[in-house]
């Protein structure tokens, strides 16, 4: 059962997950419909390419605003595949709603991006910026074990922020 503090938390961090989303699907739709109309590339790739796009701004802003998470490699792998996973099964469906059911490729766009937010949202939270256990000494469960490692110097100037868990 989740306690009223965690409920407002998640209900926070879905209202930055939405209003980050739609900047990342602005910038997207907009990719998309240049890549389409104006270059000519085939809609499918156009979509591809610009949810591409959208995932690396999502990834920047949502670690940044939404989970006060740093970007670390682990952290971008995991989204990477989970959204790889993601534009698989879109990229399916935007063929099903614009081929199949003849909906104008924006708009299947923009209904695909609103029907899958929420299940986003939850994936991302759970699989993507997770918070590691820390033991005392503030390291995580899979380097507890193992030396100190030295802080690289990108990381600490990419995130700044001390609110996190980190991630190896």
């Amino acid at each position: 059962m989740i306690d009223r503090r965690a409920a407002r938390l998640m209900a926070a961090q879905l209202a930055r997950f939405c209003a980050i989303g739609l900047v990342c699907l602005m910038m997207s739709t907009a990719t998309l419909a240049a890549l389409h109309d104006l270059v000519g590339l085939y809609y499918l790739v156009a979509f591809g390419m610009a949810f591409c796009l959208g995932s690396v701004l999502g990834y920047i802003l949502n670690g940044r605003f939404t989970f006060a998470a740093r970007v670390t490699r682990l952290g971008a792998s995991r989204y990477l595949l989970l959204n790889g996973i993601l534009l698989g099964v879109n990229s399916i469906l935007m063929k099903v709603l614009v081929d199949g059911a003849h909906v104008w490729y924006i708009g299947a766009s923009l209904v695909l991006a609103l029907a899958t937010a929420p299940l986003s949202f939850l994936l991302h939270r759970w699989f993507s910026y997770s918070p590691r256990q820390c033991d005392a000494s503030g390291r995580d469960d899979a380097t507890a074990g193992l030396p100190a490692r030295r802080k690289d110097p990108q990381e600490i100037l990419i995130a700044p922020s001390a609110t996190y868990h980190p991630q190896r």
